[in-house]
């Protein structure tokens, strides 16, 4: 029903002619797998028709579920996009097969083609159809998924209403499931809310296993958590061979703080030339007191 809709409100012939409406029933038929529809929309985003932003990956997407159910318009729209646009068919197969796999209860690629689903770098955002795929994966233990679940739930004002009960329950799944990113989260908001020793402690924790996977804030969480002996021993050293590693890995306040320690001697010896180093690639990195520590040592 949903795809004859669509077809009287774009064609207009029976209907008012009503795009919007037209072009989501056709969407809605192609999500519960209708081949003619899906066949029918990647048309629509090959072109760029009907108020649809053109995109060739959404199309070959579409055409590849079609041909698997052996759709002989969609396989031949299919064939000639591989050859005329080897490198978009070459970018969505892996995405179909991911999408192939989910659909018999792959948790990995469930959570692979949710998360693309979310992101949108390939295929049109679709967080509505991601959810379900992303339930599936984290469901099943991938703790990544969990975490793109918390994040799409706590947005507060995201095309998922957001869900706090909801978004903390993913939050902790996917820590308790090693996810760094998430780890990083649970420490960080753990220290902003930090009241008591033990409350800082419990944030270190969180932190630490984060950083044990070279997170990059969570290392430099670490840094300044040892150099102030909040939850953890204070120890200078520690600190600095966290704001190291954490340096080495991009983080800008981190090689703002390792540039500045070597230039005033600070937990590390004096070294002009190292302090110079960290200190341009903050700025780079986008610090904004690196080029004014940078400007006193000129």
């Amino acid at each position: 029903a949903a795809y004859e809709l669509a077809q009287l409100y774009l064609s207009g012939e029976k209907l008012p002619r009503d795009v919007p409406s037209g072009v989501s029933y056709l969407k809605m038929a192609a999500e519960k797998n209708y081949a003619p529809a899906q066949y029918a929309l990647g048309r629509l985003y090959q072109t760029g028709a009907e108020s649809l932003n053109q995109n060739l990956a959404q199309a070959a997407f579409l055409w590849m579920q079609a041909a698997e159910q052996k759709d002989a318009d969609a396989q031949a729209a299919l064939d000639l996009l591989h050859s005329e646009e080897p490198e978009t068919y070459d970018q969505v197969q892996p995405l179909h097969a991911a999408w192939q796999r989910a659909q018999t209860g792959d948790a990995t690629a469930a959570a692979d083609i949710g998360q693309q689903l979310v992101s949108g770098s390939v295929l049109e955002k679709n967080p509505e159809q991601a959810l379900p795929l992303l339930t599936q994966a984290a469901q099943g233990g991938h703790a990544g998924a969990a975490y793109v679940l918390y994040e799409v739930y706590n947005q507060p004002d995201g095309p998922i209403p957001h869900d706090a009960v909801k978004a903390m329950h993913y939050l902790a799944q996917s820590a308790q499931g090693g996810y760094a990113a998430a780890q990083y989260s649970v420490g960080q908001q753990l220290y902003q809310a930090a009241q008591t020793a033990e409350d800082f402690q419990a944030a270190f924790n969180w932190l630490a296993q984060a950083a044990r996977q070279n997170h990059p804030e969570a290392l430099y969480m670490c840094g300044i958590l040892h150099m102030q002996g909040q939850g953890t021993e204070k120890s200078i050293p520690l600190a600095m061979a966290d704001f190291k590693q954490a340096a080495e890995l991009g983080h800008a306040n981190a090689q703002y703080v390792l540039g500045q320690s070597y230039w005033r001697g600070i937990g590390l010896k004096k070294n002009k030339t190292l302090a110079k180093k960290w200190l341009e690639l903050a700025r780079q990195n986008g610090n904004p007191q690196a080029q004014e520590l940078l400007d006193q040592i000129k």
